[in-house]
């Protein structure tokens, strides 16, 4: 360490360097002008809304008169009203129906097939010179089983075929003729109304017997 301070270095002042050579300025080339176009004007401002119209104010409906109260029709005279009475010729009273009169002939029977001996009797003492005297033949022209309706007064309400003589319609019609011919019936006073059934032997001759009183047949 002593030797190294024993030494003794000289040191100069640091070499100063050089300018370095400015450089001439380069003239630029102007930029060209740049034609701007003119702004479009402003659009104008819409107009504003009209106000609307203020309602009108219409006047108060003027008070409905008071009706008038309604004029009573005065009361005829007492006079007028008398001779208007006395030109009135009287209303005619209405008729009363009159009862009709009991029925001639009654029937004992309580039902329907007591009745019917006496609805067959009563045919044959109407129409005596039809009924068929004798046994019937073997082959008749025509049979049919009808229903016959009497109400209290024997009086025939309905008739029904239960059984028509489907080739013999000529008879069936004056079997029904027959049937309402006969009338009035022997009242049924104990029912009130009777529906009974018979049957119709009819001969070709144009006579027939019932059969609730037939004789037979050959």
């Amino acid at each position: 360490r002593g030797e190294a301070a024993g030494l003794a270095i000289a040191v100069g002042p640091e070499p100063v360097p050089a300018p370095l050579p400015v450089p001439e300025p380069v003239a630029e080339p102007l930029p060209k002008p740049v034609a701007i176009a003119p702004l479009p004007p402003a659009p104008k401002p819409a107009p504003a809304p009209a106000p609307a119209p203020a309602p009108a104010i219409l006047p108060a409906p003027s008070p409905a008169p008071p009706h008038a109260p309604a004029l009573l029709p005065q009361p005829a005279p007492a006079r007028d009203v008398e001779q208007l009475a006395a030109a009135t010729p009287p209303k005619a009273p209405a008729p009363t129906p009159k009862p009709l009169p009991p029925p001639a002939l009654l029937s004992a029977a309580r039902n329907p097939q007591a009745y019917r001996l006496d609805g067959a009797r009563h045919i044959y003492r109407t129409f005596p010179d039809q009924i068929f005297t004798g046994k019937l033949p073997r082959l008749l022209f025509a049979v049919g089983v009808i229903q016959i309706d009497i109400n209290a007064y024997g009086e025939v309400v309905a008739t029904r075929w239960a059984r028509a003589p489907r080739y013999a319609p000529r008879v069936a019609r004056e079997i029904e003729v027959l049937v309402r011919a006969a009338a009035p019936y022997p009242a049924p006073i104990h029912m009130g109304g009777v529906t009974y059934t018979d049957t119709w032997l009819w001969d070709k001759g144009g006579r027939f017997q019932l059969d609730t009183l037939t004789q037979g047949q050959d």
